[in-house]
């Protein structure tokens, strides 16, 4: 592979990433008891958040 996956230097020059929690949802709700909310959550993975920060 070897392929870079982060924006240009060109584009670019404060690139941060940040390893984060997602949640999948399983199902649709609304107005949902907090009590109530993890029987929505189908489970959890981990997400690659990679942010250019100067162009945000």
């Amino acid at each position: 592979m070897g392929d870079n996956i982060l924006p240009s230097s060109e584009l670019t020059q404060q690139v941060e990433m940040e390893g984060e929690v997602a949640l999948i949802i399983g199902k649709r709700g609304k107005n949902i008891k907090e009590e109530d909310a993890l029987d929505y959550v189908f489970g959890c993975t981990i997400f690659n958040d990679v942010t250019a920060r100067d162009l945000t």
